[in-house]
């Protein structure tokens, strides 16, 4: 699957509309202080590949669809895999003799 295919399956998934999924990418950058003009068009641009989100745009991408970055570039089959991979794997608890 492209990019593209990937940033409109997850939209859909989601059950977000361009002009939604452009407001959740404002309003993320906002919150970090990174410059964000994303509009619906811009969106309809990226999921008809004519286009590819920038460096700068695809954490903010991935926060928007609730995935991985590794997800859309199609690194990882699911949305959240890279999270999974990263977490520390828990250790047994000692048994205590008695």
């Amino acid at each position: 699957m492209t990019l593209s295919e990937t940033i409109r399956a997850r939209r859909d998934e989601l059950g977000l509309t361009r002009w939604e999924l452009a407001t959740r990418l404002r309003d993320i950058a906002e919150k970090r202080g990174v410059e964000c003009s994303a509009q619906e068009n811009l969106i309809s641009y990226w999921e008809g590949g004519n286009y590819s989100p920038n460096a700068r745009m695809m954490p903010l991408l991935a926060l928007a669809l609730e995935c991985s970055t590794d997800f859309l570039y199609g690194l990882h089959s699911l949305p959240n895999a890279a999270g999974v991979a990263l977490s520390r794997p828990q250790r047994p608890k000692k048994r205590v003799r008695r």
